[in-house]
């Protein structure tokens, strides 16, 4: 990232050579900047085109309306997944099977991943393995051929086969064939109803870009449908990659600007999904810039020599992948390494982001996700590698987690107003009363959630979110597990609660429907409203249930003794999902 008036990427494209870019942006103006793209649009002698008309125009309101407009143009003028998709309740991903932790062990398909608390489980590495490594060359050879820096690198996917005691590569991304050595198809279809049997959402990573020349398409068409560009430099030094070629991740890149390998993506994922019957795939390295491709031995759909059109034809694959999916089965999940862009997004059910790991001040102020509230058909992943403060960012930003586990008391906030978190009803950056204390808002039929994030460098205390008052309603903070009485303040009325530097709160408007007085034997317990499947729950500060019982119109409280904790709060919910709660008297 260089600096020149504003910040701008001086690796767009990727690969590209700089006379196809802009080096500079322009100055931005009071509340105006500008950004270009260069394209090319080539004509035969005697042929022109039309450029689209534009239309710019003035609106109210700050860069909500703006952000607000663009999101609603986009869902009217493009069709969309059906909403909410198979993703929604689902908090975290777990990836299984990386590296020397494959999927099979010496008793069989491992059942150990099966964890509480973990929602989908995406599978590495299910398929048939190579006995040699890459670029085909032996196991044993890898260290002396390729150079200590690689082989380093990528030690952890020089893997045992817990099936036959040989060292080979789990990689070996591009035919996708089933695992003989592991019990093939029948074997691998178990196992995936296994994972439905423990109550996970199965899920199995596959490649959109890389195909190893290991692999049988890789021999056979990596050399013909492999991007090629002669500004790759391979940062190892290990001289494998044929000259010419982009050869990342010591494997043929395929170039999806073709029609050949989005057809083959295609035809592969629907036979891996119809095979098997897992719920779904990821589509690894897709919704990145891509590269520029300068091959001539394949045609390009849209992008002309020295130009990147590659996430236009990344659009068009995962087109075709959705297509095919939707034969199998309609509810089948699609997801990408990154959400890419609208036009992308729009046929995904969900991606990883990497919002933790590239929140860099002071280019990004606050860790907000725009596209998660914009966009929330496409349910993102917080990929964060337990960087700094990022589970607090994940729940201010209300998105999931890729590759662990939400703190519990985070999960069980998700888990149980996941309606309102996977609605479309919300809102970034709605104001509040505190400098350098920002708030994101989800409104669900019958419940809101506020999330507050303090940026500043010190404590603050007192009014932070404006309010107001309604009766039947009230407030309450999910993570203390206190009641919050809305007072005076800025000309009407506002909630406040003390937050230390870089802490988090969840702060939910919520119907009176329960309330809980002291009585003779302990306490009593009133409901209003529908009581179909309520229950009434004794809950810790942090919402945890120490115990429950079904839900009356009026009832005494059965709290038995607790050595090592004290009840907190008192929820009512309905099939597990939060209705009210109240703290304890």
């Amino acid at each position: 990232v260089g600096h020149q008036h504003d910040y701008v990427m001086t690796e767009i494209g990727r690969y590209m050579e700089p006379e196809m870019y802009w080096q500079n942006s322009l100055d931005p103006g009071e509340g105006t900047a500008m950004t270009f793209e260069y394209l090319r649009r080539t004509r035969e002698p005697g042929e022109g085109f039309t450029l689209p008309s534009a239309l710019i125009e003035v609106h109210p309101g700050d860069w909500h309306e703006a952000m607000d407009r663009y999101s609603r143009w986009a869902h009217d003028v493009w069709d969309w997944r059906p909403h909410p998709s198979a993703l929604a309740g689902q908090w975290n991903i777990i990836a299984t099977g990386w590296g020397q932790s494959p999927l099979y062990n010496e008793d069989g398909w491992r059942t150990d991943f099966f964890q509480e608390d973990r929602d989908v489980l995406e599978m590495m590495s299910w398929w048939e393995w190579s006995e040699v490594g890459p670029w085909n060359t032996p196991m044993d050879r890898i260290r002396e051929e390729f150079g200590d820096a690689f082989y380093e690198r990528y030690k952890s996917y020089w893997v045992t086969n817990p099936a036959t005691g040989k060292l080979e590569y789990p990689l070996n991304r591009g035919d996708y064939a089933y695992n003989e050595d592991w019990g093939g198809l029948p074997a691998l279809r178990d196992y995936v109803q296994q994972h439905r049997d423990a109550g996970h959402l199965p899920m199995f990573y596959m490649e959109g870009i890389l195909c190893c020349d290991t692999t049988r398409t890789g021999q056979q068409f990596g050399e013909q449908y492999g991007v090629m560009n002669d500004l790759w430099t391979d940062a190892y030094k290990t001289g494998k990659t044929p000259e010419g070629y982009v050869g990342s991740y010591a494997s043929w890149n395929m170039c999806s600007d073709t029609h050949w390998w989005p057809d083959y993506l295609a035809e592969t994922v629907a036979r891996v999904c119809r095979d098997t019957g897992v719920a779904g795939v990821r589509l690894d390295e897709y919704g990145h810039r891509g590269f520029v491709c300068t091959s001539d031995k394949h045609e390009h759909v849209y992008a002309e020599s020295g130009h990147n059109a590659w996430l236009q034809a990344v659009s068009d694959a995962c087109s075709l992948v959705r297509e095919a999916m939707d034969e199998v089965d309609p509810k089948l999940v699609l997801t990408t390494e990154f959400p890419g862009y609208d036009h992308l997004a729009r046929f995904i059910d969900g991606a990883i982001v990497y919002e933790s790991m590239s929140h860099v001040r002071p280019i990004r102020p606050v860790p907000v996700n725009l596209f998660r509230f914009y966009f929330p058909r496409c349910k993102v992943y917080d990929l964060d590698r337990d960087a700094g403060d990022s589970l607090d960012w994940q729940l201010f930003n209300g998105m999931g987690r890729f590759g662990g586990e939400q703190p519990a008391a985070y999960y069980r906030i998700f888990n149980e107003s996941s309606e309102t978190f996977d609605g479309r009803d919300v809102t970034p950056l709605v104001p509040t009363l505190r400098e350098h204390v920002y708030a994101n808002r989800f409104d669900g039929r019958d419940k809101r959630i506020t999330t507050l994030y303090n940026d500043a460098q010190f404590t603050v205390d007192g009014p932070l979110l404006p309010v107001e008052r309604e009766e039947g309603w009230h407030w309450f903070d999910l993570l203390s597990g206190r009641e919050l009485e809305p007072q005076r303040a800025d000309g009407g009325a506002a909630v406040g609660l003390k937050l230390g530097p870089g802490d988090v709160a969840a702060i939910a408007r919520l119907p009176e429907r329960l309330k809980v007085e002291r009585a003779p034997a302990g306490y009593r317990v009133e409901v209003s409203g529908d009581l179909g499947g309520m229950k009434v729950q004794v809950c810790d500060a942090e919402g945890e249930v120490l115990t429950e019982q079904d839900a009356e119109r009026s009832a005494d409280l059965v709290i038995p003794g607790f050595s090592d904790v004290k009840p907190a709060c008192i929820k009512l919910t309905r099939y597990g999902r939060l209705i009210d709660v109240v703290e304890m008297p």
